[in-house]
């Protein structure tokens, strides 16, 4: 028996479910997430989730740099930029001060801090916050559910036409 191509139709409730989840569930799942973590400073990285929908592929995609760097932390090695250090202190109203000498409980510079803490980051880097697994911990059963569904739904449909067209 010869092998036959089967003509696919677009899997369009697949592709509004994706669609769904990605406006009404996933996005704010991890802007929720990064909230409960105490992730959100300057509020870039929450506002900075968006989606691509392209047939039935779905991409959830982060404009910020740093994203991962959140996620899944930093090894040492590399020194990370003062000024970032300084910038994420001033949001946070952090005032540094002198642990020990003759200067102890006095206030620490901004810049001086920020190189103890470029150096220590160098050094040994930081853990990340998991942010991502946290989400999908949270919503993968309502994917399962939602798409599972609109793409058995889309296959039928797209096995009676093939049935009929013939």
């Amino acid at each position: 028996m010869a092998a036959r191509s089967i003509q696919t139709g677009r899997f369009v409730r697949t592709e509004q479910a994706l669609e769904e989840l990605a406006v009404n569930v996933i996005i704010p799942t991890i802007r929720e997430v990064l909230q409960e973590k105490d992730k959100v400073v300057s509020g870039r990285l929450r506002d900075s989730f968006d989606y691509a929908l392209e047939g039935a592929l779905l991409e959830i995609y982060s404009t910020e740099e740093y994203a991962g760097a959140v996620d899944v932390g930093r090894g040492g090695g590399k020194r990370p930029p003062q000024q970032n250090i300084i910038q994420w202190a001033k949001l946070r109203g952090i005032r540094p001060r002198y642990l020990g000498g003759k200067r102890q409980g006095k206030f620490m510079s901004l810049r001086t801090w920020s190189y103890y803490v470029a150096n220590k980051i160098e050094r040994e880097g930081y853990k990340g916050s998991d942010y991502l697994a946290e989400s999908f911990i949270r919503f993968g059963d309502i994917i399962e559910a939602s798409v599972g569904s609109a793409m058995a739904e889309d296959i039928a449909d797209t096995i009676v036409e093939n049935i009929r067209q013939e």
